[in-house]
């Protein structure tokens, strides 16, 4: 706390005069300020996110989607490069492993909802399966969406999950790395899944990257790919 205290002081001492305007002090006095907008933050409810999930275009749940405007690959280069969200797969860069001294781009499941895949196997009447469809319905029904269409939603998110978690590698396949570490060019990894704009992705992700479909990359689960 007494830490805490300090770093508070510090922050408010930071200049903050117009000829400073955008400097590193005036960023950060600023973000720390924003931070402390609790009433701002409170009051603006669920827009700031909505207005994402428009731009994204629309959900169902809320009659805001329509099919003939949707572009799936937009939205999850976006989703993936703009809001960092790791849909269906996770984009990261991690140390080579076989060539040290030098990174890679890993691609790997994107986790489900619930702590672990075998959450899924339970009965429907599971106190954590109940729990989890609550707090998905609870949810959608905080951005407006009416109960029925907020309990459809919650039972048609936890089985399309439940789907995903059947080809998502267990924890000790994971933890192996003779099976995970599987380098393959982006080419190969575009003709495993065709439905995934895997070169669009990976260059919104790393505009600098120089990424090319040559560009060899580090796929954890083929199988899940």
């Amino acid at each position: 706390s007494q830490a805490l205290s300090e770093k508070a002081r510090l922050v408010s001492t930071f200049a903050h005069e117009p000829s400073q305007y955008n400097s590193i002090e005036w960023k950060v006095q600023h973000f720390y300020e924003s931070c402390k907008s609790l009433e701002y933050i409170e009051a603006d409810r669920e827009k700031p996110l909505m207005k994402i999930i428009n731009n994204l275009g629309g959900w169902d749940v809320l009659r805001s989607f329509n099919l003939y405007n949707w572009d799936p690959h937009r939205v999850l280069r976006e989703l993936h490069s703009e809001y960092r969200v790791p849909a269906f797969f996770s984009v990261s860069v991690v140390p080579d492993p076989r060539a040290p001294g030098r990174n890679i781009v890993e691609v790997s499941p994107g986790g489900l909802g619930m702590p672990d895949k075998t959450y899924y196997h339970r009965l429907h009447n599971d106190s954590s399966v109940q729990a989890y469809q609550t707090f998905m319905k609870d949810s959608a029904q905080l951005f407006g969406a009416p109960s029925p269409e907020a309990h459809k939603f919650a039972v048609d998110i936890f089985n399309f999950e439940k789907r995903i978690a059947e080809i998502t590698p267990g924890r000790e396949y994971l933890e192996d790395p003779v099976k995970v570490n599987n380098k393959m060019k982006v080419k190969e990894l575009r003709t495993m899944s065709i439905n995934i704009p895997w070169l669009e992705v990976l260059k919104a992700c790393y505009p600098n990257g120089q990424i090319s479909e040559e560009t060899e990359v580090l796929v954890s689960s083929p199988q899940y790919a």
